[in-house]
């Protein structure tokens, strides 16, 4: 379960960063939009969510 936790700190923080540096290409209306998608997402329960979780690929 640590390690559940530690990748949705991960995912949660890469989102928040995706999102800030969106932002700076939208319009005023579309940044509203964009963060009131986000913050919905962030306020989903992640137990209910489906997530994929793709396995780190060996080189």
């Amino acid at each position: 379960m640590n390690e559940d936790l530690t990748t949705l700190r991960k995912i949660v923080q890469k989102t928040n960063t995706d999102v800030i540096n969106q932002l700076h290409n939208l319009d005023e209306r579309d940044r509203f939009y964009l963060l009131i998608e986000h913050m919905e997402y962030l306020g989903f329960p992640f137990e209910e969510a489906e997530v994929c979780v793709v396995p780190k690929l060996k080189k």
